[in-house]
């Protein structure tokens, strides 16, 4: 098994949290995509097996550090969905004060 370093690993990380698909940053990071989303999984992205891609964008974004509102927005679906969405996954929504 090919060990990677550390700063490739956090380099695929930010890549994801920045918007980029789990293959565009395992390319610009010269690792597979699975490595990637096993790499995102292991800290603290839910895993993603049967969630429909809509549904993935949505926690990718929440787990990123975005708010349902900003995810709704980007997405197009009501806030509640994006809520029920992060609950049933486990993942805390970002809230900012206005």
């Amino acid at each position: 098994m090919k060990g990677y370093d550390l700063e490739v690993k956090e380099q695929a990380i930010e890549l994801v949290k920045s918007g980029k698909s789990f293959t565009e940053a395992g390319k610009a990071t010269g690792v597979s995509r699975i490595i990637v989303i096993n790499w995102c999984n292991q800290n603290g992205l839910p895993s993603f097996s049967g969630i429909p891609r809509e549904r993935q964008k949505a926690l990718i974004l929440a787990w990123a550090g975005k708010t349902a509102t900003e995810i709704s927005r980007e997405i197009n679906k009501n806030d509640s969905t994006i809520k029920r969405w992060c609950d049933e996954a486990g993942i805390t929504l970002v809230k900012r004060n206005r």
